[in-house]
């Protein structure tokens, strides 16, 4: 029996017998052998393997994630950009960039129509400039059944079945959320994402059968998923509330806006 001093002679020794016996094999049968040491050379090529690997999940993973969160991205910096041009505009006419605090009783008195864009439907459609929202409104939708809300929802915003219109005295329920899905909250929701930086004073814009319905918003908060009790506490009236998931992508609760009618005819009708 041999013995060497150290591990590396042990494992020269080693390959030098796996080659006489190869040698002998090739010799014998006149084929080719792969080595089992070459084996060593392929366990050298797994990392590059893993990378790759790693390479593809990461893609896949930031796909998926664009895919989720994409348009409320995409809603966000539009509102940034679209806030930061006003300032500008602002500062060039040399007015003053403040934020001035409004009470019920001045909306009531004051009416300053702001220059929105055309909307893209006057048959029933609503238009907010502040935050950029020029949406279809889709009308009579039930907001319990999900497969009728969800089509309705990817061609716009919803007015809720059994609520008023436009034109009619009551409650008018408007929502842009999805219930049934969190991956589908944040492609649904997109249009009315931005309604969490409305403020009281914003002025919204209802357009239907061709007419102008003129809103400012009176009140902003959140509430449980299936609250209600929040509609005994309003004086109807003319009442206008837009809803939203919260927070933006899930379904846990509601974001509401509420608005009411300014220096309307008594009709409602503002061109």
């Amino acid at each position: 029996m041999i013995f060497y001093e150290d591990s590396h002679s042990i494992i020269l020794y080693e390959r030098k017998r796996e080659e006489k016996q190869i040698n002998l094999l090739q010799a014998d049968s006149g084929q080719r052998i792969i080595p089992s040491f070459a084996k060593v050379a392929q366990k050298i090529d797994r990392p590059k393997i893993s990378q790759f690997l790693g390479m593809i999940i990461f893609v896949v993973s930031l796909a998926g994630l664009f895919l989720f969160a994409g348009p409320v991205v995409f809603s966000e910096i539009s509102y940034r950009l679209n806030q930061g041009k006003k300032e500008i505009t602002r500062v060039i006419n040399n007015e003053p960039v403040k934020e001035k605090k409004i009470s019920f009783s001045d909306l009531l008195g004051e009416v300053n129509f702001e220059k929105i864009p055309d909307p893209v439907d006057t048959n029933f459609g609503i238009v907010i400039p502040k935050i950029g929202v020029n949406a279809k409104v889709v009308p009579n939708v039930d907001p319990n059944t999900a497969k009728i809300f969800g089509e309705a929802l990817k061609r716009g915003v919803a007015h809720a079945a059994g609520t008023a219109l436009p034109n009619e005295e009551g409650l008018t329920y408007i929502f842009g959320h999805s219930t049934d899905y969190s991956w589908n909250v944040t492609r649904f929701n997109a249009i009315f994402y931005q309604i969490k930086d409305l403020e009281i004073g914003d002025e919204i814009n209802l357009f239907y059968n061709g007419q102008r319905y003129f809103y400012k918003v009176t009140e902003k908060r959140t509430v449980g998923s299936q609250e209600t009790s929040f509609l005994k506490e309003q004086t109807i009236g003319r009442l206008l509330v837009l809803q939203t998931c919260w927070p933006p992508g899930t379904t846990k609760e509601r974001l509401l806006v509420f608005a009411r009618p300014i220096n309307m005819p008594e009709a409602g009708i503002m061109k």
